[in-house]
């Protein structure tokens, strides 16, 4: 794939999401043990960024956080008021396994360190 328009076409054709606006998605994903996660996902020119939301800012500090994130691959950011674990995919050269891949990735990720302290939000 080399394209938005192609990232769009294959999501649209294996996902159900729902847009939010231009270039941000919002994905469910149902995880094992009957749990669902929702992911935020910015398709833009260049990049796919997935975002996998387990807590609210407010609910933990900074360092706390920072542990619980530090047994995946996947990078931490603040995202309108919530902990995320990110991954960011190039469009230029992406296949369709690269894209399933980090989305089933940070789902899971997300929605283990959201079940760890005791959430099931999103």
């Amino acid at each position: 794939m080399a394209t938005r328009m192609e990232v769009l076409n294959f999501v649209s054709r294996h996902y159900k999401f729902e847009q939010k606006s231009e270039t941000l998605y919002e994905f469910e994903f149902d995880i094992e043990g009957g749990r669902r996660h929702r992911l935020w996902v910015s398709i833009t020119d260049e990049l796919i960024m997935i975002a996998g939301p387990f807590a609210r800012e407010s609910d933990l500090t900074p360092g706390i956080a920072l542990k619980l994130a530090e047994g995946t691959i996947l990078g931490l950011s603040t995202l309108a008021g919530f902990y995320a674990l990110i991954h960011v995919v190039p469009i230029a050269d992406v296949d369709e396994s690269e894209i399933a891949f980090g989305l089933r990735l940070a789902a899971n990720a997300a929605d283990e360190i959201e079940r760890s302290i005791g959430g099931d939000q999103f």
